[in-house]
């Protein structure tokens, strides 16, 4: 799949949600939410292998600026309202490409 990012879409009811993705090795996953009205986004991967190379690489906020990188989890104070988007990949100091399934955890506060 190389450099095509899958855009996701999470379902957030009242500020959580969690989303099972499907990752290629070397893709990048861009998930796509709208935080309105909500000042703090904490976020965490999860993956049933231990060894998955995985990591919030990025945030890119309203204004298209950026922010990063993370680890598997994060707290983020928004800012201002508007489309947030995480970008997930794999840690380039942290090992081989990785192919799999992750949980995604999102709660807005």
């Amino acid at each position: 799949m190389g450099s095509i990012p899958e855009i996701v879409h999470p379902d957030i009811i009242e500020g959580k949600g969690s989303i099972d993705i499907y990752k290629y090795a070397d893709q990048k996953v861009k998930v796509e939410i709208e935080p309105f009205h909500y000042t703090t986004l904490t976020a965490q991967i999860t993956s049933a292998d231990p060894d998955a190379n995985l990591h919030i690489a990025e945030i890119v906020l309203p204004d298209n600026a950026t922010v990063g990188p993370f680890g598997r989890e994060l707290t983020y104070e928004l800012p201002r309202d508007g489309i947030y988007s995480l970008i997930i990949d794999e840690n380039d100091r942290g090992g081989k490409p990785w192919s799999g399934y992750f949980t995604l955890d999102i709660e807005l506060k």
